[in-house]
């Protein structure tokens, strides 16, 4: 009889979102990120996280994630503009060591990141935006890995709209899929 490999997603996800405005949508939050009101070509970088998800260190560098950002615009952008997500991998478990693109390991504004900025970070994915009314959340939900144990989420507006006032829909959340032998 043949072993499969299957994937778990019971992994407990890493969310974050604002702490005082945030009803939970995309899990409960762990971490903070403020995107409430977010212009168009800035981003916002989250609080530094630790993904060590109790694995032992040797197997905590390939495991696969899924990355998903829910955002929720202003007004209704033009069909097709996207939002993109990032990850900033940082050395240091603390805030303010080790990380790429001047980022201080604090929820903080991004005013128009530069393509030096942005190269230095791991590109997740974007989400492209439909032409919907400003109640609707938009999502996507994206595979990837994450090469050091501590980093951050960035996520930058290219919706030629601002994200909507409040930030009780929105999320950047990271849940651990887990491989399984059987």
């Amino acid at each position: 009889m043949a072993n499969l490999i299957l994937l778990k997603t019971n992994g407990t996800p890493i969310v974050w979102a604002d702490t005082t405005d945030y009803a939970g949508a995309g899990g409960t939050r762990t971490h903070q990120i403020t995107l409430a009101g977010l212009a168009t070509t800035n981003g916002r970088a989250g609080e530094k996280a630790d993904m060590d998800t109790g694995q032992a260190v040797a197997n905590r560098q390939s495991q696969r994630w899924a990355a998903t950002l829910r955002v929720e615009m202003a007004v209704a952008p033009v069909d097709g503009i996207t939002v993109e997500l990032y990850w900033a991998a940082s050395l240091s478990a603390t805030a303010a060591t080790a990380n790429p693109a001047q980022l201080t390991g604090a929820d903080e504004a991004l005013t128009a990141p530069t393509a030096g900025q942005l190269g230095q970070l791991q590109w997740i994915g974007s989400l492209t935006l439909q032409a919907l009314a400003v109640t609707y959340i938009q999502q996507k939900t994206f595979i990837t890995t994450l090469p050091t144990q501590w980093g951050m989420p960035v996520v930058v507006n290219r919706s030629a709209q601002a994200f909507d006032a409040d930030d009780i829909q929105m999320s950047v959340t990271l849940t651990p899929l887990e491989d399984e032998a059987q």
